[in-house]
């Protein structure tokens, strides 16, 4: 990501090949490589401890396409893009997702207070909209209005 930052991201999003050669799709292009990069720029752990609950949700579709079975079913042109992006991310060999489930669990050493990790079945691009994690935020949210208060 360092050294070819357009290859890498490329790789990481293939949206980003569809945008035009055009000045906006050059300007479209490098706010998706800055915000990968400004993503990177992470301070130690420790840097600062939440002092309230926190809650990590955890898309766990991210991994659907780790599985021998499916990797198997895939053409040649999806197989090559399901290796690059393995070789370009951090988790386990073999794994095209961005972190490893175990990685969420590292949330819990920045906060002094508890920290509770839910497993959704959603990917992460849909996430948000999902009413595994919709659900479970308005309950937390509610909560904590009422505590406020």
């Amino acid at each position: 990501m360092d050294n070819d930052p357009e290859t890498w991201i490329r790789i990481f999003n293939p949206m980003v090949n569809s945008f035009p050669a055009d000045k906006e799709g050059r300007r479209m292009l490098k706010m998706w490589i800055d915000d990968i990069k400004l993503q990177n720029d992470t301070k130690p752990k420790g840097f600062h401890t939440f002092h309230c609950p926190v809650h990590v949700f955890v898309a766990l579709k991210d991994w659907m396409f780790d599985a021998p079975e499916v990797v198997k079913q895939m053409n040649s042109e999806q197989r090559e893009w399901h290796q690059k992006r393995c070789a370009i991310l951090t988790s386990k060999e073999g794994s095209q997702a961005l972190w490893d489930h175990e990685a969420y669990e590292e949330w819990a050493a920045g906060t002094s207070e508890s920290c509770d990790i839910h497993d959704v079945d959603a990917d992460h691009n849909m996430l948000k909209a999902h009413k595994g994690f919709l659900d479970p935020l308005w309950k937390i949210l509610g909560q904590l209005k009422v505590t406020q208060l």
